[in-house]
């Protein structure tokens, strides 16, 4: 691997320690209101009540 790719690689784990430290300790499994709003969510999804972005869509809102 070339320096560039070595450092590059070094900041970006670097900078996953940064937002890792930052993060408080989330217990979701045994979260119930994280639970069921993810339910709700996963049900309005399955249902069709609310209609996903296709990935062809989203990768054009990405790379514009």
């Amino acid at each position: 691997m070339n320096t560039y790719g070595w450092r590059m690689r070094k900041n970006v784990k670097d900078m996953y320690k940064l937002v890792d430290a930052d993060l408080p300790d989330f217990d979701w499994a045994n979260d119930k209101e994280f639970l069921d709003k993810l339910d709700t969510r996963t049900s309005d999804y399955k249902s069709g009540k609310v209609a996903g972005i296709p990935w062809e869509n989203a990768r054009e809102k990405i790379l514009a």
